[in-house]
């Protein structure tokens, strides 16, 4: 049996632990965001040395802010921990079983578990239909239409309870689905696999619910190639229907699926505009108007009513639409 002084130096080097790498990742996710941010903003004059002092001073700023966060947060779920032990170790010396509980408890772990059986279900059933897909069946109106409405109800559920996406069975293997299906896609664009592609973007929302709570960095990863190639944007748009046909890629649906990539964290701002730059320098018309048609969501997405006069976060980009109006 463990102590309570074994058992508070476990939580001690977990906690120890737990702020390192908190810290790591934390310094990474500075460094790229800050010197990124900068390089975009700051004119194209600037001695680099000057950007080199701007960005470390900011990052020593930022790190200190946010290890004070860390480490408040450790701390206080530390003390949880060890809480939580002593009080179940009360009990047992006091001979209550560990699962004994009140009506109201009892009662509360019933909803929770009927609550996630629900949100389990909810997503089994998008999957079902995203393979039947897969298997060959046409995407049609109707199969869009059951997939929306299934897609809708998954989501309702899963963001009134978030904290039951812990028990949605194989997160990664749902988002690595339509990860392949778009992949598949760039790599090969015919008619069916920009319908199975289509169906993948149709249902992505969910993976972007599930992006909250964090989705492996195998996922991102892969989408980072993918999206992040300025060869598979233009692939995606030549091969994009200009109507809203249920089966085929749209351009409106392409350009919701790479901003909402980028707002939900899966990718970065800084990457997707730098994609889309080279992308729109070396092609056709039609892919600028892609960028135009991007620019005006993302307005849109920040609650802003003209993107040509407002702050958006890839300026850069933003820039060279505004000569193509």
């Amino acid at each position: 049996k463990v102590s309570l002084e074994e058992y508070s130096e476990i939580v001690s080097v977990a906690g120890i632990e737990a702020t390192l790498e908190s810290r790591s990742q934390m310094n990474d996710y500075f460094n790229k965001s800050i010197h990124g941010a900068l390089s975009l903003l700051a004119p194209s004059m600037t001695d680099p040395k000057i950007l080199d002092m701007a960005a470390v001073l900011s990052i020593n700023h930022a790190m200190q802010k946010g290890k004070s966060i860390i480490e408040s947060l450790v701390k206080e779920e530390s003390s949880k921990m060890i809480d939580e032990f002593t009080r179940k170790e009360k009990k047992f010396l006091a001979g209550v079983p560990l699962s004994a509980s009140n009506s109201r408890r009892v009662m509360s772990d019933t909803e929770d578990t009927n609550s996630e059986s629900v949100d389990i279900q909810s997503v089994a059933r998008v999957i079902s239909l995203l393979e039947d897909v897969e298997r060959g069946e046409k995407f049609d109106g109707l199969k869009l239409r059951e997939m929306r409405e299934s897609k809708a109800v998954a989501i309702g559920q899963l963001q009134i309870s978030e904290h039951s996406l812990r028990f949605v069975p194989s997160i990664d293997e749902y988002c690595s689905r339509i990860v392949s299906l778009v992949k598949d896609f760039v790599s090969c664009p015919t008619s069916e696999s920009a319908s199975k592609a289509s169906a993948a973007i149709e249902v992505s929302d969910i993976m972007f619910t599930f992006a909250k709570n964090g989705i492996s960095e195998t996922v991102r990863n892969n989408l980072f190639l993918i999206l992040c190639d300025p060869r598979n944007l233009v692939t995606l748009v030549q091969h994009s229907s200009p109507e809203n046909c249920p089966g085929h890629l749209t351009v409106e649906s392409i350009a919701t699926f790479l901003l909402t990539c980028a707002e939900s964290g899966i990718i970065s701002y800084h990457c997707l505009e730098k994609s889309l730059v080279e992308a729109m320098e070396s092609h056709n018309d039609n892919f600028k108007q892609f960028v135009v048609l991007c620019m005006t969501k993302l307005a849109s997405m920040i609650g802003e009513d003209d993107w040509t006069n407002s702050f958006v976060p890839m300026t850069r980009l933003q820039k060279l639409a505004r000569t193509i109006r």
